[in-house]
């Protein structure tokens, strides 16, 4: 979350698109942003229900393989929500604010769902490679 946070932080404080008629960004962004936070909503509810907790510094002891609700569709619903929400606020700002919202994705990509995909390949080990076989890490074609 904090990463999301400084990521829209910095949006904010790259130049933005010169002002205009901005119907067509609030098309995109709108249920992009809508989306995307029914996606935070959907899946911080399925780690609440299984009493696991959604810290992403406390990544080595996992409780729980959370695989229904939003799970079924992406291994890392926060973080597509996340990145959600940072590309409908570039989608506003302009070109710039895409920089922030890259390095998000970037940097969990390689850095943190790298770490937390261990700890579950440990603790779950036949669970969790059936589990990342069928459902990709991000969305789709969007696979590690």
């Amino acid at each position: 979350m904090f990463l999301m946070v400084f990521g829209l932080a910095a949006q904010a404080f790259l130049p933005a698109a010169p002002p205009g008629p901005r119907w067509w960004q609030w098309t995109l962004a709108l249920p992009l942003a809508l989306a995307s936070l029914a996606f935070l909503f959907g899946s911080s509810m399925r780690f609440y229900r299984a009493g696991v907790s959604a810290d992403p510094v406390d990544v080595d002891r996992p409780r729980a393989l959370v695989r229904d609700g939003v799970y079924r569709v992406t291994r890392n619903p926060m973080y597509v929500a996340m990145a959600g929400i940072l590309a409908a606020h570039a989608v506003l700002r302009g070109p710039w604010a895409w920089l922030p919202a890259a390095c998000f994705a970037l940097l969990i990509d390689r850095l943190q769902i790298p770490a937390e995909e261990e700890a579950l390949r440990r603790t779950f080990p036949e669970e969790y490679a059936e589990y990342s076989s069928k459902v990709p890490r991000w969305l789709g074609w969007l696979r590690a």
